[in-house]
């Protein structure tokens, strides 16, 4: 998988938004992206964080990841900084704690099945999301609508 490395400012439209950086469609190229796609960042070589790259719309030949507050302050960086980013394609698989239920729960594949592809993709990085195999389980059994 190739990585993605590019200097950009961390912008923010106002306080009550998150904060988020702009890709330049030019840039993103090589990955023949379609839509919202599952990427690894890391900030200045920091840890890979899990994002969404999601085209920006309206016309413009952008797209684009949002910065938690909790991101950017381990990071060390705030809006207006210029920082060095690398990304890469995350592995897009559907979580393992959504696969076996998936596997065992009629209900569950009813469910998920009813989902749009974009639904299922922003429940698998909720899931993903989690540090402890237990929020995981929590989260796939809420995602999937048995809690």
């Amino acid at each position: 998988m190739s990585k993605i490395s590019l200097l950009a400012e961390i912008k923010r439209k106002s306080a009550d938004l998150p904060r988020y950086v702009e890709v330049a469609e030019k840039i993103l190229e090589p990955w023949n992206l379609e839509g919202t796609t599952p990427i690894e960042v890391q900030l200045e070589g920091g840890e890979p964080i899990r994002r969404s790259l999601k085209r920006w719309g309206k016309g413009r030949p952008v797209w684009f990841f949002e910065l938690t507050n909790p991101i950017c302050k381990k990071a060390g960086v705030d809006t207006g900084d210029t920082v060095e980013f690398t990304l890469a394609l995350a592995d897009n698989s559907i979580a393992a704690e959504i696969e076996a239920i998936l596997k065992t729960n009629l209900q569950a594949q009813i469910n998920w099945d009813e989902m749009s592809a974009s639904k299922q993709r922003m429940f698998n990085e909720i899931v993903l999301d989690g540090k402890k195999a237990e929020t995981h389980e929590r989260r796939a059994r809420k995602a999937l609508g048995l809690d």
